[in-house]
């Protein structure tokens, strides 16, 4: 399909106007080949290149630039192989069932979290005065994932281990919630802050930078906790049936949840002899 849009392309540079007038071109020519070197595009682009020197008289340099898509795609794989294996340890602590759900889910989450962010950080870097593009936004947030994803993968073996080892009762839900609470809240700073020389290079400034990364933190905070909170569960309670997505996803927020679940963990839980003796009254 490419192939044929260049052809077509070529066809008609070659028979417009402009390329039979009279001295034209006057200068040389570069043609852009947006595909990386030795592949199919980059033969039949060089090919091109070739006839318009013979028709114009003039050279025709090609010169090949890799596009963004391709490195668009490529952090893409690594959000989904890094994000759905470290999901896969998550969601094991309850069942294989819950971990294959959260293996799909995490990535989604990802996704969802780089594209709110994008548009909303590519709205606020403006209002502060940054230089970026909406692409700009969309594709440093989603390389900042992909560190993430990868910290997260490299988390997977302590994960695997909290699964196996944590005890499948109300406080150990609470430990291993917070536990994968503050992973992944460090993997999303230290991923963000990776970008703040990237931000003080294009910025030019560096309390510019600075803003807006703090605005890009605080983003990602937002939207990707209330996202998690939609699409939850991924731990499960324990006791509780394993479903993809529980049934009121709107009635109360991420940090309610996490708040609620720190000051059960922090409150004395009663021991087995007094539970006893309170149920038996």
């Amino acid at each position: 399909m490419i192939r044929a849009g260049v052809l077509l392309a070529a066809a008609l540079v070659l028979t417009s106007p402009a390329a039979r007038a009279e001295g034209y071109p006057s200068r040389q020519i570069t043609l852009i080949i947006p595909f990386a070197p030795g592949g199919s595009n980059d033969l039949v682009g060089r090919a091109i290149g070739k006839k318009l020197s013979e028709v114009w008289g003039q050279q025709v340099v090609v010169e090949n630039r890799g596009g963004g898509g391709t490195l668009i795609g490529a952090g893409a794989g690594l959000v989904v192989a890094g994000s759905a294996l470290y999901g896969v340890t998550v969601g094991l602590w309850q069942s294989p069932l819950q971990a294959l759900f959260v293996a799909v889910k995490f990535p989604m989450l990802i996704f969802a979290t780089v594209l709110g962010n994008a548009v909303l950080n590519g709205m606020l870097a403006q209002a502060l005065g940054a230089p970026l593009t909406f692409r700009e936004s969309f594709g440093t947030i989603l390389m900042s994932f992909v560190i993430a994803a990868l910290m997260l993968a490299a988390f997977a073996p302590v994960s695997l281990l909290l699964a196996w080892s944590a005890p499948a009762t109300d406080c150990g839900y609470s430990v291993v919630l917070l536990t994968h609470v503050a992973a992944i809240a460090y993997a999303g700073v230290a991923a963000n802050v990776r970008l703040w020389r990237w931000l003080w290079r294009r910025c030019g400034n560096r309390r510019l930078a600075g803003r807006v990364l703090a605005v890009w933190l605080a983003g990602n905070l937002v939207v990707g906790t209330q996202v998690s909170w939609i699409i939850s569960p991924f731990i499960g309670s324990p006791g509780t049936p394993v479903i993809f997505i529980q049934e009121h996803p709107f009635q109360r927020n991420f940090f309610e949840y996490a708040v609620e679940r720190t000051v059960h963990l922090l409150q004395p839980q009663p021991t087995q002899g007094v539970s006893h003796e309170r149920s038996s009254r």
